[in-house]
């Protein structure tokens, strides 16, 4: 059985993911209503808040991702996927968790790398893997299409 359960827009899923602030975003929406040609994720870039990797990331790969019932990837692979992290900081990271028996958000948290929210953000809205409380079992997260624009996600959970 669906139930969809919120509306997002890409300036709202990098608010939720502890990306941007919300004053970022609203100088990002007003400069959209000068240059319309422009993407939200764009204009944040432009301005050197996020990294067009990331502004795609939030703008068009994560719609694939939840639409999708296959299983998560891993916390570190969506992270650098989305440009959050940076190939030699997964690389340090993961050589400090062979000297101590903390996970890979563990040790991103403690190095200041990202941010609990950004975290929480992955494992609600992507099941990311390797987080220390996530259920294999939980219900996925889909993206429905219709009558959605390319800012607008509409999230539904599914029994996958």
């Amino acid at each position: 059985m669906k139930e969809t359960i919120l509306i997002k827009k890409t300036g709202e899923l990098l608010i939720d993911a502890g990306i941007v602030n919300s004053n970022q975003v609203l100088v990002a929406l007003w400069e959209q209503k000068n240059y319309p040609e422009l993407r939200i994720g764009e204009i944040l870039a432009y301005h050197g808040w996020i990294t067009q990797k990331t502004a795609d990331f939030f703008g068009e790969k994560i719609k694939g991702y939840l639409s999708s019932c296959l299983p998560g990837k891993t916390l570190e692979e969506y992270l650098l996927e989305a440009g959050i992290l940076h190939e030699n900081q997964i690389e340090e990271i993961r050589d400090e968790k062979t000297t101590n028996t903390s996970n890979f958000a563990t040790v991103a948290l403690e190095k200041g790398y990202i941010k609990p929210k950004t975290i929480d953000f992955f494992k609600k809205y992507l099941n990311a893997l390797e987080y220390p409380d996530l259920k294999p079992d939980s219900p996925k997260v889909i993206h429905n299409h219709e009558n959605s624009s390319i800012e607008e996600i509409e999230l539904t959970w599914l029994d996958c």
